[in-house]
């Protein structure tokens, strides 16, 4: 593009009016699609953005996109295996969420392929991969785990390890409430610390209670102590916790490989939705402002009849009011509109004037 033509754009307040467009984006990916947003050349492109906008301000009257919420997944994706670490569960439920926007998207955009021909083209491009979208769920929670029954070694890991905490638990407080000990103990009681059960001791009755000093208070008045009737069980529960945890690795590990494996797709879904969102931002700006589509002719005609730049119309806005709700009387009731006409008979538009006389405006 020319250094005129960005000279325009800047005058025109192109930058404000992407920026304004992305504030109707509801998802990371639509965002950063909309401040990618620059001006087409071909009149046959203009006609079908212009026809896709149009058809999403009618879809949007009686139905709901779920794309609020949407994040940049493959980025998230390809910043974890780049450190070497598996997709966390969230991460991996998000492929969850992105794949089954994706699949209501689809289905949405094609309700209605005569009426909507645009939006059914652009919902037909949505991949799904249901076999990811069904087994992440199986495997992690919404939630952000792991889910116990993911395999059956990690179901047999965790109720040892709750019976075991059990019983730890239940032995330490034997402990700490017997009576002929009882001065030997703060009043806070029973404390896990380390994955480990401790009591807190004070310092002076150190030789009653017998067992390792897991940690000590900061003034040093009070030991952590774990008493030797559970230690060797506490060891244990540390193996057991570890076991627990390699398993959970091995688990991510497995559904991250497999989400790796279909990234390519993964990338063209969000790409989809995220002009998708695009699309939805474009027409929720319209239907706020007012606005109508222009026609686009091929004789390089410009004839407007009453227009008010956007960005006058934004600035005259009632700020307390949500920006999908704009009191659009109100608005236009600020803002002078203009008409004009060039290329049927002139071509050339000299404005003059005195500086800061509005000739900018």
């Amino acid at each position: 593009m020319s250094d005129s033509n960005w000279h325009a754009l800047r005058v025109l307040e192109y930058d404000r009016i992407r920026e304004i467009l992305v504030s109707y984006a509801v998802s990371a990916p639509g965002k950063e699609c909309t401040r990618k947003m620059a001006p087409l050349r071909s009149p046959a492109e203009i006609r079908k953005r212009l026809a896709e906008t149009e058809e999403m301000r009618a879809l949007l009257k009686g139905a709901r996109l779920p794309l609020a919420g949407l994040k940049d997944v493959t980025g998230e994706l390809d910043q974890a295996t780049g450190q070497g670490r598996p997709g966390e569960p969230e991460l991996l439920y998000r492929v969850v969420e992105l794949l089954r926007a994706g699949l209501t998207v689809r289905e949405t955009l094609a309700r209605s392929p005569s009426a909507l021909p645009e939006l059914a083209a652009l919902g037909s491009g949505i991949e799904d991969l249901p076999i990811l979208r069904e087994e992440i769920p199986v495997k992690i929670d919404p939630r952000g785990g792991v889910r116990d029954d993911a395999t059956e070694k990690l179901a047999g890991l965790r109720r040892e390890i709750e019976e075991l905490r059990s019983s730890l638990r239940s032995r330490a407080g034997r402990i700490l409430a017997d009576p002929r000990l009882r001065a030997a103990f703060q009043a806070e009681g029973l404390t896990f610390k380390d994955d480990r059960y401790l009591l807190p001791v004070r310092a002076e009755y150190r030789s009653w209670i017998h067992g390792p000093i897991r940690d000590r208070s900061q003034s040093g008045a009070t030991l952590y102590v774990e008493p030797d009737e559970i230690a060797i069980d506490g060891d244990r529960l540390l193996d057991l916790l570890e076991s627990e945890r390699g398993e959970v690795q091995r688990v991510l590990w497995d559904l991250t490989r497999k989400v790796l494996a279909s990234r390519p797709a993964l990338a063209r879904i969000q790409e989809r939705l995220a002009w998708v969102d695009f699309t939805c931002a474009k027409a929720c700006y319209a239907d706020a402002f007012g606005l109508s589509p222009p026609e686009i002719n091929d004789a390089g005609v410009l004839d407007l009849r009453e227009a008010r730049h956007p960005y006058l119309l934004w600035l005259a806005r009632d700020v307390k009011r949500d920006i999908r709700d704009v009191d659009l009387e109100g608005a236009q009731s600020r803002v002078v509109p203009v008409s004009l006409r060039l290329g049927d008979g002139f071509k050339i538009l000299i404005v003059t004037g005195p500086n800061t006389g509005g000739k900018t405006v």
